[in-house]
């Protein structure tokens, strides 16, 4: 186990680092094509949008006395934001089709899928990379993951479960580019944690929370409104 997470991040660290060169190596480029980039100090309204790819997590769930193995998935990202182009506060909504090996009573490594949406309020500072046109972005989230829509797959007979929510926070680092005077290309790598009621197990009469923490790295884009 220890093995393969080091693998894992050892691949974060040199996608991150693919990226970074290549937008360094871009920077000069994309001046050349919108000119200087002016460094707005107004606030304004920012929308942006996402798109990437959570690693597999396992999780324990009181709700459909089973355990979820969670499969790799692509969420999808849409944000609002107010503020400058070096600090902002706004909301964000994640959504994502889970698929899911479920290990059950009722139905035992059956496969199946599960919806999960995060609503997170979000705080983000940017400041400049070492002096370059580069912007490093860390963003930290508060707010809740909501579980729904389990079901089966490939013929497989999963009961239902009522809809519940998890208090979630985490934490975003990335690297930004502008790409003229309202636009920024992105790149992400969050870890968000989960309190989700776990099952029930012989030695216990009432379920406990636990943490359940979820790496997914995005790339997308940040659209400045108005002047």
């Amino acid at each position: 186990m220890g093995t393969t997470s080091n693998r894992a991040k050892l691949l974060v660290v040199r996608v991150l680092s693919t990226i970074l060169l290549a937008l360094a190596v871009a920077i000069p480029a994309q001046a050349q094509v919108y000119g200087a980039v002016r460094d707005y100090s107004g606030s304004a309204l920012w929308l942006s949008a996402t798109s990437g790819t959570t690693r597999a997590a396992s999780l324990s769930d009181d709700a459909s006395s089973a355990k979820w193995g969670l499969a790799q998935a692509k969420p999808v990202e849409v944000a609002v934001a107010w503020g400058d182009r070096d600090r902002a506060i706004g909301v964000s909504v994640r959504r994502t089709q889970v698929p899911l090996t479920f290990d059950g009573v009722s139905c035992a490594g059956c496969a199946g899928q599960v919806q999960s949406t995060v609503a997170l309020g979000t705080y983000r500072r940017s400041t400049p990379l070492f002096g370059s046109g580069l912007r490093q972005v860390v963003e930290f989230g508060l707010g809740i993951t909501r579980w729904s829509d389990l079901v089966g797959r490939d013929g497989s007979r999963i009961p239902a479960i009522a809809t519940n929510d998890d208090f979630t926070y985490g934490v975003s680092y990335g690297i930004g580019v502008p790409l003229g005077d309202h636009l920024e290309a992105s790149v992400n790598y969050d870890i968000l944690q989960t309190r989700h009621e776990m099952q029930k197990t012989s030695a216990t009469s009432a379920a406990s929370s636990g943490t359940t923490s979820f790496s997914t790295l995005r790339v997308g884009a940040r659209v400045r409104l108005g002047k």
